[in-house]
């Protein structure tokens, strides 16, 4: 039993960290009202309390019932491991860490307009369970995978994992509304619209802006002063 555990909850893998992380976290939360209330996201508690490290706590949190930890550990280290494979450790947490505080602050933008966005505890680990499932099945594409023996494509692995919050939120779509954002940001990121192609873009800019400084004492030569007449020796000097 121990070496099953050991094994699933591997520290080394980035889904085998994020799960342990979250499994301690949401026990904690929900054992204590004080770590709760100072771990799980609500725009109230940063707009008025100016909690503001709940935006990158409650990434950790999910709902401490027995099926929320189980598969949310299933989904973390299946979905965590796959994507390591493909993006590197560092692109992984990256991006779980990213669109968990991006559709945190995104709720709390909409905040104010919203008095009962503003009450509303949300449990950011909820979010990343989507993300990581979703993201998986887009970076698969129209490769087949076995979903419960049953022959999928990628696409519709990731229709699947989409499927689950938008079901959820029909009676009540505030509470899904980080999760929402997630999958969005999700989308955006494998599509290559993330904070890893922007700070490429800024890099590049930034080449070409020096590039461009550098050449600025720098004339084009044309027509004659291009091609000089034979035995010229202008250059020379």
């Amino acid at each position: 039993m121990r070496s099953e555990f050991q094994r699933w909850l591997n520290p080394r893998s980035v889904g085998g960290q994020y799960a342990l992380a979250t499994v301690v976290l949401s026990i904690v939360a929900a054992v204590s009202a004080l770590a709760g209330q100072n771990l799980v996201f609500s725009a109230d508690a940063v707009l008025r309390d100016l909690k503001l490290w709940v935006v990158l706590t409650n990434v950790f949190v999910v709902q401490a019932d027995a099926l929320s930890i189980i598969f949310s550990v299933i989904v973390f280290i299946t979905c965590g491991s796959f994507l390591e494979q493909y993006w590197g450790a560092r692109r992984v947490w990256t991006f779980i860490v990213g669109v968990g505080v991006l559709s945190s602050l995104a709720v709390l933008a909409v905040a104010p307009f919203s008095s009962t966005v503003a009450l509303i505890p949300y449990f950011g680990g909820h979010a990343i369970f989507s993300a990581l499932w979703v993201a998986q099945g887009l970076v698969l594409g129209s490769r087949q995978v076995n979903f419960f023996s049953l022959p999928l494509s990628g696409y519709g692995l990731a229709a699947i994992g989409a499927a689950f919050p938008i079901i959820n939120g029909l009676r009540a779509p505030l509470m899904e509304l980080q999760t929402y954002v997630a999958l969005v940001l999700t989308v955006a990121w494998v599509r290559g619209w993330g904070p890893v192609s922007w700070v490429n873009h800024f890099r590049a800019w930034r080449l070409a802006r020096g590039l461009r400084k550098r050449s600025g004492h720098l004339t084009v030569l044309t027509g004659e002063e291009r091609n000089p007449p034979r035995g010229s020796d202008r250059f020379l000097h």
